[in-house]
């Protein structure tokens, strides 16, 4: 009967199956042509059970018998593919692992908020040549860092509406801070930042001889060319980097990079919460995402 072929058809395509997964174990190489296999001659009659065992079931599959067992299942499949869903076990391991709408939820904390200066700028008010003294004195009163204004030599090109101020951090750096009024106001912005090693005798118009220090002002550089800030945010910026040589990068956990060997030189700055009065700033090499 029609009943009695199709379980003999099943039944030998299922012993078909079983044979050719008994093929994984038979070494790649004696799948090639013995020319290209890279076997030695010397060793193929060892293999010759391996090689019976591929011509035997060489020979099943173009036997009558399996021939006709694949024509009758490619023909069920055209007719009703449904049944053979080959990923019907993992979809159903996949619901059982689904958690039941009463579960409670894993805490997702939020993302920090983070960017480049801190986010409450309120308290800075705009600084004028007026207020500079004022904010430099009031500034090195409370600070470890120091802030003063640069005076050229007489033999120095300097624009008079130019304002230079040197920063350092003691044993850290010292930059040097180029400061013009906006257009169209009195008010002063920073236009070049130039940072140095900490005992080099160098000049606002030249670069430090260390490597480091000429990719941190490159990295501030970008910084204030896409965010306009007041002079007292830049300072704070120049602030985060006291632990330049020391803070480990907040991505990969290293001081040194792992190319270029540089100590992370971007700095973030990361609220506690959505409030925008505590926060930190986080280093982080400029390779690290």
């Amino acid at each position: 009967s029609s009943t009695t072929t199709l379980e003999a058809q099943i039944e030998s395509l299922t012993d078909l199956h079983t044979r050719l997964q008994s093929l994984r174990h038979i070494p790649l190489a004696l799948l090639k042509p013995p020319a290209l296999s890279g076997i030695p001659s010397s060793s193929i009659p060892s293999f010759r059970p391996q090689f019976q065992q591929l011509t035997d079931i060489a020979q099943a599959i173009r036997s009558r018998p399996i021939q006709d067992a694949l024509h009758t299942a490619c023909d069920d499949l055209r007719q009703d593919p449904s049944d053979l869903n080959s990923n019907l076990r993992r979809e159903k391991r996949k619901r059982r692992r689904l958690v039941a709408p009463e579960s409670p939820q894993p805490y997702m904390p939020e993302p920090k908020r983070t960017t480049a200066f801190r986010l409450d700028t309120s308290a800075h008010e705009p600084l004028g040549n007026d207020t500079l003294i004022d904010y430099i004195r009031d500034y090195n009163q409370s600070h470890q860092s120091k802030l003063h204004i640069w005076a050229p030599t007489r033999f120095m090109a300097v624009p008079e509406s130019l304002i230079i101020l040197h920063f350092a951090i003691p044993d850290v750096l010292s930059a040097f801070l180029s400061l013009v009024c906006k257009q169209g106001s009195h008010f002063l912005a920073v236009e070049t930042v130039s940072v140095f090693g900490p005992r080099e005798s160098k000049t606002p118009q030249t670069q430090s001889e260390f490597t480091v220090f000429q990719y941190l002002t490159q990295q501030i550089s970008k910084v204030l060319q896409f965010e306009m800030q007041p002079l007292q945010s830049i300072v704070e910026l120049l602030e985060g980097y006291d632990g330049l040589f020391i803070e480990r990068c907040t991505v990969c956990g290293r001081v040194l990079s792992a190319e270029g060997h540089i100590p992370p030189m971007v700095r973030t700055w990361a609220n506690d919460d959505k409030e925008t009065s505590g926060g930190k700033w986080e280093p982080r090499h400029v390779t690290c995402r």
